[in-house]
């Protein structure tokens, strides 16, 4: 298991897209991520491809994780 500070300036100079799952994800053409480092936020993994999600739901972890396996997961240790 890697430590977060293994990921301190892995990303230098480049842009990273920081996305949640509101409603505005709607709006924006899913292929305009492809090929980009996105960091989704809870459910929009369901929605765009992600290179990390971070959650803090810890019950339906293994289903997320088995729909995202190339993506790189970063979960709370509680449920907050």
């Amino acid at each position: 298991m890697k430590k977060l500070i293994d990921f301190k300036n892995i990303h230098k100079n480049q842009d990273i897209y920081i996305l949640a799952s509101g409603k505005s994800v709607d709006f924006i053409d899913n292929s305009f991520f492809n090929n980009k480092i996105v960091i989704g936020i809870n459910q929009v993994y369901k929605k765009v491809q992600c290179k990390y999600l971070v959650r803090k739901e810890t019950q339906i972890i293994k289903e997320v994780i088995n729909n995202n396996k190339d993506s790189i997961h970063f979960i709370s240790r509680g449920s907050c």
